[in-house]
């Protein structure tokens, strides 16, 4: 007796119908004929009185149908904690983070896990946050940081640390020496924003900053990457509005990052508890020990 013949006979056991169970197992009737009378050959005894029109259990099937059932439940439920044994083994993690995102607070966590747990190891995806949020709800990340994110109710979130909003400027620009300057101070500058659907929601806050206390700002051009604004900036074609994520300097020598006086940015660690296993738990205490220290 092995589970391909417990699974028909509990199938014809439910059914009591011997077309339809082999619908459900997607075999031909004949198939599951040829099953049952080798299983009751081998115990000995008929499991079901058929006739033309009527299939019912006997007292020994009766029998047969409460054991298996458990059988087959135990094989499910060991084949599902195999599943995620294994799935807790693994040696990769596999987090997103929206660019900008992997700031020194960020970077500081993935360096002390890997640290403390050398066999790891995480495998970093650059993307924009709603890309973040939809790889997370698939499965297709483990885990992602997301500026201003919006997750499903499947999703749980880590706020992680908050962010001003800053100005990207070179260093000889009249707002170099500034400590933080307001939306008045800069509309009538040339503005360089990343496009709204790199994330609707931060740019969206962005946007109703620059528009608060009734100014006008003077938006030049949205472009789709960091990298072109600071390109532009460079250029003194604009000066860049963005999150500070941690802004290099020493990356981009002759600029200079200066804090916009608005409401900050909300940096958020996304995963899915159903997929949640014994590293990335790990992962997430790293990341939650790193934000008590930020706050």
């Amino acid at each position: 007796m092995d589970i391909r013949q417990l699974q028909t006979f509990v199938a014809v056991a439910d059914e009591l119908h011997f077309g339809r169970a082999a619908e459900r197992l997607h075999v031909v009737p004949s198939a599951v004929s040829q099953q049952i009378s080798r299983l009751e050959r081998e115990l000995g005894g008929t499991l079901f009185d058929r006739t033309s029109r009527v299939v019912r259990l006997t007292p020994a099937g009766r029998v047969l149908w409460e054991e298996a059932t458990a059988v087959l439940a135990a094989v499910s439920r060991a084949e599902a904690e195999t599943r995620m044994s294994l799935r807790a083994m693994t040696t990769s993690l596999r987090i997103g983070y929206a660019s900008p995102g992997l700031g020194s607070l960020i970077l500081a966590a993935v360096m002390a896990y890997e640290s403390e747990f050398p066999d790891m190891h995480i495998d970093l995806h650059e993307l924009s946050s709603p890309e973040v949020v939809a790889a997370v709800g698939t499965g297709d990340l483990d885990a992602g940081f997301a500026w201003q994110s919006d997750p499903p109710t499947s999703l749980r979130r880590l706020h992680v640390t908050f962010r001003p909003i800053i100005v990207l400027v070179p260093f000889d620009h009249r707002f170099a020496g500034c400590a933080t300057v307001t939306t008045g101070d800069i509309c009538h500058e040339p503005l360089v924003l990343q496009r709204r659907d790199t994330n609707p929601r931060l740019y969206d806050q962005i946007h109703a900053a620059l528009y608060s206390g009734g100014v006008s700002p003077r938006i030049r051009r949205h472009v789709g990457s960091g990298a072109t604004m600071t390109a532009i900036v460079k250029a003194r074609d604009g000066i860049g509005v963005a999150v500070d994520d941690g802004f290099d300097t020493d990356s981009s020598p002759g600029m200079v990052a200066i804090p916009i006086d608005t409401p900050p940015v909300s940096l958020d660690l996304l995963w899915c508890a159903t997929t949640e296993s014994a590293p990335l738990t790990k992962f997430v205490s790293h990341v939650t020990d790193f934000a008590r220290c930020a706050h």
